[in-house]
């Protein structure tokens, strides 16, 4: 059976249930009882309809609006579907639920990149993944995990009583690739890119007077550097970037267009990296956090990404892999969409389902 894209699970938690359990003083909006009856409130229903509209308007995905109709169907279809899996022995473990995050998370870090708000080869705390996802979707992290459990029992479910229609989707033909491509290519851009390395001499938490000692601790390296001294030996014996002292001071990638990067280290001297050629070793820089003596080793132009081309410096993964995967995405979610509708229908047929006006 094809892994079905993550997608999915993004798309749906915007959409997902919270636990619904009965309200005193509420009329029933509908009474549901495939395996046992569950109640749905006009207070529950009318909690959805406000919740659902706030989320959409909130993504900014062009999704029209759901009628009060709408919702209730999917409020429906979320307990036959949970009676149905509990009737069938199909459960979801918390290891698939962690597993489910993590690949959300790794979507989140990739958006952030590609907005320059985190590095190319930074990573996204589990702290910092809580507060976005709970910003988000305005849930509890233990709400959150539980409509991540119900969305992949859903989608458990149906993969195990609609394989047929899952199995169906194939790899894309090259032309379609090429089809794509073209529809697309202005978008598959990468920045200026340089990877640089440097000897660091950190000024943080430092008066005025000892500032003055560091710059002239750094213009006596340098000083060596011009006599003939191997940088990388410099490197280990000076650095203050305890990461980088082993490694020749390898800083790794760093793009032009990061504004993060550039708002952390100062516009003055990000510009000044990008003006450097390659193997070119700078004079003393000054930053907004220390010293820098720099050494260019790789100095990228930006350029529209061909399908051969890797997506960036620190993803293998092709122009052509990245389009193929796209499509067998959205393939993906119009037969789950499909399945979906044919599984609900199949379980509203064999349910006792009563809606109230």
């Amino acid at each position: 059976m094809k892994k079905v894209g993550c997608l999915f699970i993004i798309v749906l938690i915007f959409f997902s249930s919270l636990q619904i359990t009965a309200a005193p003083l509420d009329g029933p909006a509908a009474m549901i009882n495939l395996i046992r009856t569950e109640v749905i409130t006009k207070g529950q229903l009318q909690q959805r309809v406000e919740e659902t509209e706030e989320v959409r308007v909130q993504a900014r995905l062009g999704i029209p609006p759901q009628t009060e109709k709408q919702v209730l169907d999917a409020m429906i279809a979320e307990i036959l579907i949970e009676q149905a899996a509990e009737r069938d022995g199909i459960n979801v473990s918390e290891s698939e639920i962690s597993a489910a995050l993590n690949n959300q998370r790794k979507s989140v870090e990739l958006q952030l990149q590609q907005r320059g708000q985190m590095g190319a080869s930074e990573q996204l705390s589990e702290n910092r993944f809580r507060e976005l996802m709970e910003q988000q979707t305005r849930m509890s992290w233990g709400e959150i995990r539980e409509s991540i459990r119900k969305q992949l029992l859903q989608q458990k479910y149906i993969m195990q009583t609609q394989s047929d229609v899952i199995d169906t989707i194939s790899p894309p033909a090259e032309k379609d690739i090429q089809e794509r491509y073209n529809r697309i290519a202005t978008r598959l851009v990468n920045p200026e890119i340089i990877r640089f390395s440097q000897i660091f001499i950190s000024t943080m938490n430092k008066n005025e007077a000892a500032i003055d000692d560091l710059r002239e601790k750094a213009e006596d390296i340098h000083k060596k550097i011009r006599q003939g001294a191997d940088f990388s030996s410099l490197v280990s014996e000076y650095t203050d970037d305890a990461g980088s002292r082993y490694s020749g001071g390898d800083f790794g990638y760093l793009a032009r267009d990061d504004a993060r990067a550039e708002a952390y280290f100062g516009k003055d001297f990000f510009a000044r990296l990008f003006s450097l050629e390659t193997n070119q070793v700078s004079g003393v820089l000054r930053s907004n956090i220390g010293f820098h003596i720099v050494k260019i080793t790789e100095h990228r132009d930006a350029k529209i990404l061909s399908l051969s081309d890797p997506l960036s410096p620190t993803n293998s993964m092709t122009v052509r892999e990245y389009i193929s995967r796209l499509i067998i995405n959205e393939e993906q979610q119009q037969a789950l969409h499909n399945a979906y509708s044919r599984v609900v229908s199949t379980l509203r047929s064999e349910a006792d389902i009563q809606v109230f006006e």
